[in-house]
């Protein structure tokens, strides 16, 4: 995706390898009301599928140059983590969640409601999206403890209460 090429469009899909996606946003634009996003909208495939570009913020600072309103669309899995980088920056207009077993172009049939509405979930901390970034990046516990700061079990309970959030183990995402 060319950032700079963005200027005057109404909306782009990043990333854009889920053809799903942007025939569903399409759809949905083109059945509602104009749109009343002057700077246009920037959807963010946010699912467990990209979890380790998410792990960390530097797809938010290549993100900054983008003029248009950030709208995270995350899966379940990724609802805490998406929580968590909605209320840490600005930018991010809004984080919905995308609970569904079908495509999502198929609206009728997927939920979609914003994440700040929905009070079960419990936003990913600092301290374990940190752990995480560490471990997406090839540290092992020890190693992450050592540049935290923290013990080695401090790090497998900050991995675990992760874990517990996103419903699933680090391992079984990367596999994904």
């Amino acid at each position: 995706m060319q950032l700079l090429d963005c200027v005057g469009t109404q909306y782009i899909i990043w990333p854009a390898e889920n053809a799903y996606l942007a025939r569903g946003i399409a759809s949905l634009l083109k059945d509602t009301h104009p749109n009343n996003h002057s700077r246009g909208l920037l959807f963010v495939d946010f699912t467990h599928y990209y979890l380790s570009i998410f792990s960390n913020d530097s797809w938010l600072n290549m993100l900054e140059k983008v003029p248009m309103d950030i709208i995270l669309l995350a899966d379940q899995t990724m609802e805490p983590l998406a929580h968590f980088w909605k209320n840490h920056d600005k930018r991010i207009t809004d984080a919905l969640s995308v609970r569904k077993h079908r495509p999502f172009s198929v609206k009728n049939r997927a939920r979609i409601g914003s994440i700040n509405r929905n009070r079960g979930i419990k936003p990913a901390t600092l301290m374990e999206v940190k752990v995480l970034e560490l471990l997406m990046s090839g540290h092992n516990a020890r190693e992450v403890g050592e540049m935290l700061n923290i013990s080695s079990k401090n790090v497998f309970n900050l991995q675990y209460s992760l874990e517990r959030k996103l419903g699933k183990t680090l391992k079984e995402m990367i596999i994904l």
